[in-house]
């Protein structure tokens, strides 16, 4: 997850293989963000809404088969990452599930992905904290999806909750502890020819987002991305436009003729992460871990929720 917001330029094409190509644009031209023109999504009804995946995290331990652990999944202890996985780490209790970051040095196996002639490979490793992520066993392309957080306080912590997969990376959340009231959000392409794109945005709350719970949800559907917190909107990406530069909000306003596609939108299915990272060194979205950093600490989860449109019936 980079978090740095570069100028990127990128080639804007048309749908149908007969009209002629579109000039390059900024990819800020496909983002709106002013409250004038995102207001009126605030607060989604959800009546026309099934849930398919609920956790209230009412047990002692997570529930393995909704959810991948740290030692599930592919890779996830990377040996440029100063923090290492740890199942023990995920503590369940009063209905709360607490991802724990700990200063615990210790040796654990790491991936290097410049051995084996560029392939990767495991070796021993010297992590300097541990951590802890869940990540959902089922893949989404689209729906309406929350969980209710409150981060940790202090320097050098990042949460995050994200999906990844099938060439493409959602930021619904990434949180600069030292900067506790400024919300990050990200769309990235992961494209096979390792060209990577991406768009960040970020807003500054009235209030920490590490004194108390806060709803973060993702409105994903075939149209537009609807990122909210406690149900007000703070960021719509479109998944086309017209060639006058009008965003197409729904069907309706769609020719498949003339609409001009988001190069970084999502269309694949892709899983859904809660983590709590440390930053590299060489990090230069946040600094690492001083101490002053209050270990240990945790990102706590009251709830996580997926709902999909119903089935015409």
């Amino acid at each position: 997850m980079n978090k740095s917001a570069i100028p990127l330029f990128l080639l804007l094409f048309c749908l149908c293989a007969d009209i002629s190509a579109q000039p390059i644009h900024s990819l800020k031209d496909w983002v709106k963000t002013r409250r004038t023109d995102i207001k009126g999504y605030d607060h989604p009804s959800l009546k026309r809404w099934h849930l398919v995946f609920e956790d209230n995290f009412d047990g002692t331990q997570i529930d393995t088969s909704k959810w991948y652990t740290c030692t599930g999944g592919w890779k996830r202890n990377h040996a440029n990452k100063p923090h290492y996985y740890k199942d023990e780490n995920i503590v369940l209790g009063n209905g709360i599930v607490h991802l724990v970051v700990k200063r615990e040095p210790g040796v654990h196996k790491g991936w290097f992905a410049d051995e084996d002639n560029g392939k990767g490979g495991w070796r021993d490793h010297l992590f300097d904290y541990t951590s802890a992520i869940i990540e959902t066993k089922v893949k989404y392309d689209h729906g309406y999806i929350e969980a209710r957080c409150k981060m940790p306080a202090g320097p050098g912590f990042w949460p995050g909750f994200w999906m990844f997969g099938d060439g493409g990376e959602i930021d619904i959340f990434e949180i600069n502890s030292a900067k506790p009231k400024k919300h990050y959000i990200t769309v990235h392409s992961w494209p096979d020819n390792g060209l990577h794109k991406q768009y960040a945005t970020s807003w500054r709350s009235s209030e920490s987002f590490s004194d108390d719970f806060h709803v973060f949800s993702l409105e994903w559907d075939d149209w537009k991305l609807v990122f909210r917190v406690d149900g007000i909107t703070r960021r719509v990406d479109y998944r086309y436009r017209t060639p006058d530069g009008k965003m197409v909000e729904d069907i309706t306003q769609y020719d498949p003729a003339t609409a001009i596609e988001n190069p970084i939108f999502p269309t694949g299915a892709q899983c859904i992460k809660l983590n709590l990272a440390i930053p590299a060194e060489n990090s230069t979205f946040m600094r690492m871990p001083t101490d002053k950093t209050p270990f240990p600490s945790s990102m706590d989860v009251d709830y996580f929720r997926i709902y999909l449109k119903e089935i015409p019936k």
